[in-house]
């Protein structure tokens, strides 16, 4: 094949890039729900800290502190969101918006060019590359951006694999170690499925072909190359990942639970017609699996997550073609991986995930079987390509290609017949009307290209890519999972910083931190809509809350921190924080909290003394909590803290913590008893570093009121200190009597080494001391 009609391809696949993507590009809609609540923040402070010079390893902005580096969400170990926030260090909705769009884009030209590569004909790799861009579950899960990064990977990695094979080339292999590294890096259920399938292409290669064993010789080196590459520069990421979740809220997954999130077989009646279920209109017009409408079934799955979409076209080839792909090299793989996939999706509805359970590493850690279907769109896509090449080139059998239209035929009448059964055939009758005309329009086209001559075949084929292309884009077209306008039902634009808020712009002028002083008020949003809980990261504000999955569990135990606090009932009170004039909420030096109704309503302890009202528009009533304590204080007394009386029974120390440390274990000097006051200046302050000058003339405690993480060191005048566990969730250091200079740093790489290694170190010490 020639350079140009790759190009021509190329080409063609960015036509439809931009048909399919305008929506989003022009910025009549943007991606919403999580794409803009979880990502979209994390995306903006990458920017941000890659023109500063300052990473955003830990994140301050988020329930009080996080280690932002093991966060997945975080795209610091993504070379195309690097790349993209590096060269735009002013985010906006819409440049995100491309840069995720970008994302099947991407793995659509890797399907183009190992089609191409493998000798397919231009337009069969060009209906393969749209397939994937625009059709199957990814397409109605825009949201999930980590997933589909993942994705977008896999078809570049299967394409390096395949040249590592064929050609016992190490420059593939070293492709193909470092794009196993980015896929493992993304840390999801997609990237853990497309590992195992990278793994199963690089066996069945092995057992294909004439020449087995020399196949395997040429190959194995530079395959064991590219697994210790990948090893190698995946293991960071993933071991980061892997102690933070240690430590976090994240309960472990039984069977049953994954299985709640299993795909619904009534689910694969999308693929002939995606919006018979109203998957892409109102919770409350979806009546598919599960819904208000089908309850019972035990499944937690949103209602986007089972469109499986791919074009009526590449259906109608591949029921055409099945038993002469199976013939071909790749074919049989395909095949098999596509139906092993399927029924992993299926959950608990098949035999396969239970198997899995039991027997494939890395399973228990994910609760969605369903997430399967990413994989399933990419395997359509090379499936399509495949039947689509086989028909160009020896054309369509007629009597198969109408045993095809049957057999879809059969899944419209199954669509009719179950939309009947529950009562929804007239919710149903648009939908299925619509798609009854797709399916027309590309079975004719199939009919009239079985009875055309080699000669015009290709101009025909061309108008049935151009009809696959049209039919992606409206079918798969924005929808109330992927394409809302930025101000609609939900305010997405509290999100973007350049979006004037007044509730945000006043906040941000209250909690300004002084130049050198100690105090750094932290805020806390309630209840103010979904999009709000992470706005606080974009706009320089500390949130004691946010929206996450994943959290510190004592601080989660302690402050009450839900995964989010879109709606008022999600502030959670706890022993340890029973209100907002609490020991705990005054260590936060939680200043200003913002709720959509009077305070009191939320927190019953304030009815008959309410914390003072500062401001009040029609969003949000925002109040001060003028007893909250500075972020760094200088303590000249500690006493010892009972952990589990504070978090199972709200018991503080009865001290003035304004003076008083309280202390985990007792500390390696004190000061003595009546230690006069020091003073302590900020001398420079960082996400990633913080400075210190104390004075403190009998000695003390510098304390920090910052989340204690085993990742931060700590000096005091350049020399190691061991940072104590202090008031519950914090940090103190002991000073002797003097003036000092205390610094906190972040260092996640030599913490996660010392915490992986140290037990093992400590442990060979103590048999070298043990005289036996």
């Amino acid at each position: 094949m020639s350079l140009r009609d790759r190009a021509l391809a190329l080409a063609g696949l960015l036509a439809g890039w931009l048909v399919y993507a305008w929506p989003w590009l022009s910025g009549a809609v943007t991606i919403p729900w999580d794409a803009k609540s979880q990502f979209w923040p994390h995306y903006y402070l990458l920017a941000r800290g890659l023109a500063t010079g300052e990473l955003p390893l830990w994140l301050p902005e988020l329930f009080a502190g996080t280690a932002h580096l093991a966060d997945p969400q975080s795209f610091l170990f993504s070379p195309w969101f690097l790349l993209w926030a590096w060269l735009d260090p002013e985010p906006s909705f819409r440049r995100f918006d491309t840069a995720v769009l970008g994302l099947p884009l991407l793995g659509g030209a890797g399907v183009l060019l190992w089609s191409t590569a493998r000798g397919q004909h231009p337009l069969a790799a060009l209906l393969g590359g749209l397939v994937f861009l625009a059709g199957g579950s990814a397409a109605w899960r825009l949201q999930h951006v980590g997933q589909l990064h993942s994705l977008a990977v896999l078809p570049w990695l299967l394409f390096a694999l395949d040249r590592t094979i064929a050609r016992g080339s190490w420059p593939a292999a070293l492709a193909s170690g470092l794009l196993a590294a980015v896929l493992l890096a993304g840390r999801d259920q997609v990237a853990l499925l497309g590992a195992y399938l990278a793994l199963a292409f690089v066996l069945a290669r092995w057992a294909s072909g004439p020449d087995r064993l020399t196949t395997i010789r040429r190959s194995f080196g530079p395959l064991v190359l590219a697994a210790g590459l990948a090893a190698l520069l995946a293991a960071p990421p993933l071991v980061l990942t892997a102690l933070e979740a240690a430590r976090s809220n994240r309960v472990a997954i039984d069977l049953e639970g994954a299985g709640r999130g299993s795909l619904h077989p009534a689910l694969l009646l999308t693929l002939v017609t995606p919006h018979l279920f109203g998957s892409g209109g109102p919770m409350a017009e979806f009546w598919g699996p599960p819904s208000f409408a089908w309850p019972d079934t035990g499944l937690f799955v949103a209602q986007n997550m089972g469109v499986l979409y791919s074009g009526l076209l590449p259906l109608l080839l591949l029921a055409a073609a099945g038993r002469a792909l199976a013939r071909t090299p790749d074919g049989p793989f395909l095949l098999i991986a596509f139906l092993l996939l399927l029924l992993y999706a299926l959950g608990w509805y098949a035999p396969l995930l239970a198997l899995a359970w039991e027997f494939v590493p890395g399973v228990r850690l994910f609760r969605r079987p369903a997430d399967a279907t990413f994989l399933l769109g990419l395997l359509l896509a090379l499936l399509g390509a495949r039947a689509f090449d086989l028909s160009l080139a020896r054309g369509v059998d007629r009597a198969a290609l109408r045993r095809s239209i049957l057999l879809l035929g059969a899944g419209f009448g199954g669509a009719v017949l179950l939309a009947l059964g529950r009562g929804r055939l007239g919710d149903a009758a648009p939908a299925l009307g619509e798609a009854v005309l797709w399916f027309a329009a590309a079975a004719l086209g199939l009919v009239l290209f079985a009875h055309t001559g080699p000669a015009r075949r290709p101009a025909l084929a061309l108008g049935l890519v151009l009809l696959t292309a049209l039919d992606l884009a409206r079918n798969n077209r924005p929808n109330g999972a992927t394409g809302l306008p930025v101000r609609g039902e939900v305010d997405w634009s509290v999100l973007e910083p350049s979006s004037p808020e007044p509730l945000l712009d006043r906040l941000v002028e209250l909690a300004r931190p002084g130049p050198e002083e100690g105090r750094r008020d932290r805020v806390e949003l309630v209840g103010l809509g979904y999009a709000w809980p992470n706005a606080p990261l974009v706009r320089g504000l500390e949130h004691t809350l946010g929206h996450n999955p994943v959290r510190w569990a004592r601080y989660v135990a302690a402050v009450g921190a839900e995964d989010t606090v879109a709606v008022p009932d999600q502030r959670r009170f706890t022993p340890a924080f029973p209100s907002w004039r609490s020991p705990l909420a005054d260590l936060l030096g939680l200043r200003w909290i913002a709720t959509p109704v009077p305070i009191e309503t939320l927190d019953p302890a304030l009815a008959l003394d309410p914390l003072p009202l500062v401001a009040r528009n029609d969003r949000a009533f925002l109040y001060e909590n003028p007893r909250a304590l500075p972020r760094v204080l200088l303590a000249t007394a500690w006493a010892p803290l009972e952990v589990e009386a504070v978090l199972a029974h709200g018991r503080w120390p009865a001290v003035d913590l304004a003076t008083t440390v309280l202390l985990e274990e007792a500390p390696p000097s004190a000061p003595p008893p009546g230690a006069r006051p020091g003073t302590l200046r900020v001398a420079s302050w960082g996400r990633n570093a913080i400075e210190i000058e104390a004075e403190a003339p009998e000695g003390g405690f510098l304390v920090l009121h910052d989340p204690w993480h085993p990742w931060w060191r700590a000096t005091v005048d350049a020399r190691p200190v061991p940072i104590l566990r202090a008031n519950l969730l914090f940090r103190a250091v002991p000073l002797p009597p003097g003036r000092h200079r205390v610094a906190f740093t972040f260092t996640p790489f030599t913490g996660a080494f010392v915490e992986l290694f140290a037990p093992a170190v400590q442990a060979s010490a103590q048999k070298r001391r043990t005289p036996w």
